[in-house]
């Protein structure tokens, strides 16, 4: 049953991300970039991080940001994890890469550069030290910025579609012991799914800085909440039976549960989506 748990999940969670990148929208939901200034272009055509457009070699900004997201143990760029380099210079030129933001400068071209003298940024073990947290500091060994939430957001989704499998066979074949494990299922689902929403917010708190909700995190936030919502409906539907399948509730039930399915795999996708970022 675990295997089939961890199957069913990773078919919903695809690990391919859709081809309209986040990265552009979370720098400009961390930096108030000038409206057609050099930066606002270079983010626009995805020369910010990268040597030229549609070219995945990246610049030595960009190298340092993936280089980041590594250290994170995640694909998803977030304000925070681009605020952890703007202390470096990362093309060399003498000016921090968050002095370089601010003066719309590129910080992965040392010929764009700030006028006036360089300044001197801290070196990358100083800022290590004054950092709060490291690969093996407890928050993150206990509550990584993922709060869990990839890892938990499976049983409700692999719960909720054993479980209408095992209806729909018992239904057609009149197995009540089917039905009855089907039901016990959906029980289980509807326990983990508020968990799997609460590490959902979690996850936007520490992974995403409480950015403002929008785009396919907002969609991915609704449609998560909305398959809760179906799968108690669903519990409801079944337990006022006692459990089992019968009577004039069976078309309501099967066409709730069929919604059910389409939307959490839509919420799923959504999710694969965030989580392999670019």
């Amino acid at each position: 049953m675990l295997i089939a748990f961890v199957a069913i999940g990773g078919w919903i969670s695809p690990r391919q991300a859709l081809a309209m990148p986040t990265f552009p929208a979370v720098v400009r939901q961390t930096y108030s970039l000038k409206p057609g200034g050099t930066i606002s272009a270079t983010v626009d055509s995805c020369t910010f991080c990268h040597v030229a457009p549609g070219q995945t070699k990246r610049n030595p900004y960009g190298l340092d940001v993936q280089a980041a997201l590594r250290q994170a143990n995640t694909k998803t760029l977030t304000p925070a994890i681009l605020k952890s380099i703007e202390n470096k210079d990362s093309d060399g030129d003498g000016f921090p890469n968050g002095v370089e933001i601010a003066a719309d400068t590129l910080p992965g071209d040392p010929a764009s550069k700030p006028a006036g003298k360089p300044v001197s940024a801290p070196t990358a073990a100083a800022a290590q030290a004054s950092s709060p947290t490291g690969p093996f500091a407890l928050r993150t060994l206990l509550l990584p910025r993922h709060a869990q939430h990839p890892v938990v957001v499976h049983f409700p989704i692999a719960l909720l579609v054993v479980s209408l499998l095992f209806d729909l066979l018992g239904y057609l074949k009149r197995n009540g012991a089917l039905m009855t494990a089907g039901y016990y299922n959906l029980v289980a689902a509807g326990a983990s799914a508020p968990l799997a929403v609460a590490t959902g917010l979690l996850a936007w708190i520490f992974a995403f800085g409480q950015t403002r909700l929008t785009g396919i995190l907002l969609y991915h936030l609704i449609l998560g909440v909305l398959t809760t919502a179906l799968i108690g409906v669903l519990w409801w539907l079944r337990a006022r039976n006692k459990g089992q399948l019968s009577g004039r509730m069976v078309r309501a039930y099967l066409i709730c549960g069929f919604v059910a399915f389409v939307i959490i795999a839509l919420t799923g996708h959504l999710g694969g989506t965030l989580v392999q970022g670019e």
